[in-house]
C-alpha cells in the first residue's frame, strides 16, 4: 500500500531516515500511522510505556520533565523533523519525560516492535540514531555547566541564540522570534522562576540587546548576546 507524499517527506526530513533509498523508504513508511494533537494536548507522559516513535511533521512541542520535587522543566523545543521518544524504545523504560503540543500538531507514529526490526536491518540508521543521541546528551551537559557556570542573564542569552535558530525570523531591526517563546516557556528553559525570568528579560532590555515585537521577542543585537553569554 503505498503512502502519502506528505509522508514520505516527513520521514525524509529526519535525520534518522533522511539517508534510505527510496525503495526502503516506500516499505517503511506504510508501517507509520498518522497522528493529529491539538494545542497543550499531550502526546505522551512522563513514565508511559516507550511503544512507540513520534515524528513531527508540522508543529512545535516542548519536551517537559518533572523533577524531584514536581517541579517541571522544560528540556528542549522539537520542530518538523525531529524524532522523539527514541530513547524509550531502544531500552523498553518508561517515558523519561513528557511531551507537550505548542500547537496543533501533525506526526507520524511507528510501534516499538517494527522500529527494532528496521534498526536491527539497517545499520546506517542505527548510526544516526547514535548521532541523535550524542547530540542530545551533548545539550543535557551544556545545561548543566551552564546552571553551575553562567548568570541567568547569562544564561538567558544563550537560550535566545539557540531559540534564534529554529524559531527565529530576520527583521529589519534584527530576529524576531516565534510566538511559541514566551515567558512560561523561558522560565522552564531556565529551570528558574517567572520573576527572575522577567528582570532577567528586562536587564537585556536596558542594554538594547532585546526588546519586543508585538507579543514577540526580537533580538536586537544577536552579537551582544553572543558576547554576553560567552563572556567577551
Amino acid at each position: 500500500m503505498s503512502s502519502p507524499d506528505w509522508v514520505r517527506e516527513a520521514l525524509a526530513s529526519t535525520r534518522l531516515l533522511s539517508n534510505l533509498s527510496d525503495e526502503l523508504m516506500d516499505q517503511l513508511a506504510t508501517s507509520f500511522v498518522e497522528r493529529t494533537y491539538q494545542k497543550d494536548e499531550a502526546i505522551f507522559h512522563q513514565g508511559d510505556p516507550g511503544d512507540a516513535l513520534f515524528v513531527i511533521a508540522s508543529g512545535q512541542v516542548r519536551v517537559e520533565k518533572e523533577i524531584l520535587d514536581g517541579t517541571p522543566v522544560t528540556l528542549a523545543l522539537r520542530g518538523p523533523g525531529a524524532v522523539i521518544g527514541e530513547l524509550a524504545l531502544l531500552d523498553g523504560a518508561p517515558r523519561s519525560a513528557t511531551v507537550y503540543a505548542l500547537e496543533m500538531v501533525k506526526g507520524l507514529s511507528l510501534a516499538r516492535s517494527s522500529f527494532i526490526t528496521f534498526l536491527g536491518d539497517n545499520n546506517e540508521a542505527l548510526k544516526s540514531l547514535l548521532g541523535i543521541l550524542s547530540q542530545r546528551l551533548r545539550e543535557s551537559d551544556q545545561k548543566i555547566e551552564d546552571l553551575g557556570s553562567k548568570t541567568l542573564v547569562q544564561r538567558l542569552g544563550g537560550v535566545l541564540l539557540q531559540l534564534a535558530e529554529t524559531e527565529g525570523k530576520a527583521a529589519k531591526d534584527g530576529i524576531v522570534l516565534s510566538s511559541t517563546v514566551n515567558y512560561q516557556l523561558l522560565t522552564g528553559l531556565l529551570c528558574t522562576n517567572r520573576e527572575s525570568v522577567s528582570r532577567a528579560v528586562r536587564g537585556l532590555r536596558d542594554e538594547g540587546l532585546l526588546d519586543k515585537s508585538g507579543r514577540s521577542f526580537l533580538l536586537r543585537d544577536p552579537q551582544g548576546l553572543s558576547d554576553l553569554y560567552h563572556g567577551d
